[in-house]
């Protein structure tokens, strides 16, 4: 087997575990804030949501990037230096687990200063408190599962935190609902609970992978160092760049109603299933590209972001169809009636975000050979950016202005950092190939477009149809245009080879 057949073998099981365990696990977050959604009313979803999003934005940095720091140095030490990896185990659990403690306390005690001071909502005290409890957890999960997937496994991270912290969500909110009924302090300790529970099963996972690592001695300042250095600056980039993805949700909070936040919620979380097939692609790709940049083979290195920028951009593609032509009842379907009306504000999230995923694993790219601090000042500028959009636009446009400022901003910082990338480390995912895509996208839009409008049934009967001509469309016309050479190495992948030769017979 060649070595790009190697490495494409590494994507396609990493990714497979990833991209499944994702979809699963975002399926069942989205069942479970659809639960809360319709027994709490968008009043006060929208104010759990405000809690939610900061307690989502605060777990970029409780971890001060040691998620990162792992997954860059684990595939550097595993196979030539154990002491230095077990040093970074040790070091990445201890040093999470603490600052979630003091991010947890500083959220606990100013908690009336930014529900009252800032928001105007007393009633967010309490949430916000109960969120901060949360962040220990969040912290630990979050860099000892990076850990798990630093060693290329990818079934450790996908079953305890991708899959695992949801269904515990449900699985909680489901007992306290049968148990004492449920207001919105029983959801957020569903969710606390999910944290707990899923933290303590990852420590499980890494002992399993990385034996003996509680029985190393003291780690030396200079592992210390150089995890940290490189952590906090990818922590901060990761965070700006993340932000941008959520800060427009905290904007709609502080200048429109709780009802107009429970509206723009629904349509900014069912967009970020964008998001997850990009975050799918990263999981594996980062690690790869920290070790062929270790070994400065950037021709595989071009090779493995090519492919997954393609592929990525093909598997969002049909989705994005459904989003864009039938959103109204892709909202009503999921969240209820009342949430249809955010469907523009749906629209203008998906254009970005699909253009977001067509710019590929850039930042996980900048950040893994060693320009890190330029995804820093590209992550600052767009946030910086967003939060200026959404001053002008949201008084003005309400949720449609925010979704404007967040589609706008993102695109320009991602689209900054393929150009660089381009420009200095002659590395660029696009060539003639695409043009089956264009060509197969076009005729998918004419298809989807003739056979749904048409067709007279009930808004899940319209959904459900929508997705099955979207995915059968696209890709077969993507299969009647031929198939790349890497097309059939992921066949041979994918396809057991009897069928193939009964195919080919």
């Amino acid at each position: 087997m060649t070595t790009f057949k190697k490495n494409l073998s590494k994507l396609v099981v990493g990714v497979g575990w990833s991209i499944t365990g994702k979809f699963l696990g975002r399926f069942l977050a989205v069942l479970g804030d659809v639960f809360a959604a319709r027994i709490l009313g968008p009043a006060l979803f929208g104010l759990y949501s405000i809690g939610w999003t900061l307690l989502r934005m605060l777990s970029l940095v409780v971890h001060v990037g040691l998620p990162n720091g792992v997954q860059r140095f684990i595939p550097v030490y595993i196979h030539d230096d154990h002491n230095r990896l077990q040093e970074v185990v040790k070091l990445s659990i201890i040093i999470s687990l603490f600052s979630g403690l003091v991010c947890g306390m500083l959220l606990y005690a100013f908690s009336p200063a930014i529900a009252q001071g800032i928001y105007h909502k007393p009633g967010l005290t309490i949430i916000f408190r109960l969120f901060a409890i949360s962040l220990p957890f969040i912290s630990l999960l979050s860099t000892v599962a990076a850990a798990t997937r630093a060693t290329k496994i990818m079934s450790y991270s996908v079953l305890i935190e991708d899959v695992g912290q949801p269904f515990f969500a449900i699985l909680f909110l489901v007992i306290f609902y049968i148990a004492v009924g449920v207001d919105v302090n029983w959801v957020i300790l569903s969710d606390l609970s999910s944290f707990l529970v899923t933290s303590m099963l990852a420590i499980w996972a890494v002992r399993r992978l990385f034996h003996g690592f509680w029985k190393i001695r003291i780690p030396s300042l200079s592992v210390a160092r150089e995890l940290l250095r490189f952590s906090v600056s990818t922590a901060l980039a990761g965070t700006f760049a993340v932000f941008v993805f959520w800060v427009d949700r905290l904007m709609v909070g502080y200048f429109l109603s709780e009802v107009q936040n429970g509206l723009y919620q629904a349509a900014s979380q069912i967009s970020v299933i964008f998001v997850i097939v990009l975050s799918a692609f990263n999981s594996i790709l980062a690690p790869m590209f920290a070790g062929f940049h270790a070994s400065n083979d950037y021709q595989q290195l071009n090779n493995i972001f090519k492919v997954g920028t393609k592929w990525g951009l093909y598997l969002s593609l049909p989705v994005f169809l459904v989003f864009c032509f039938v959103p109204r009842e892709l909202l009503s379907v999921i969240y209820g009636q009342a949430y249809s009306d955010a469907w523009p504000a749906l629209v203008i999230l998906s254009v970005g975000q699909i253009i977001n995923v067509g710019t590929g694993s850039i930042g996980s790219l900048l950040s893994m050979t060693g320009h890190h601090r330029l995804w820093l000042a590209l992550s600052i500028a767009g946030i910086t950016m967003n939060i200026c959009l959404c001053v002008l636009l949201i008084p003005r446009f309400g949720i449609v202005g925010a979704a404007l400022g967040t589609a706008i901003s993102l695109n320009l910082m991602y689209f900054a950092g393929l150009w660089w990338a381009r420009r200095h480390l002659k590395i660029w995912p696009y060539d003639g190939r695409y043009i089956k895509g264009v060509v197969a996208f076009v005729g998918s839009i004419l298809i989807f477009l003739g056979m749904v409008n048409v067709f007279p049934g009930s808004d899940f009967a319209i959904l459900l149809l929508g997705l099955l001509i979207s995915f059968v469309s696209f890709f077969g016309m993507l299969l009647w245009l031929g198939v790349d050479e890497e097309d059939r190495h992921l066949a041979e992948l994918l396809i057991p080879k009897r069928i193939r030769n009964e195919a080919n017979s």
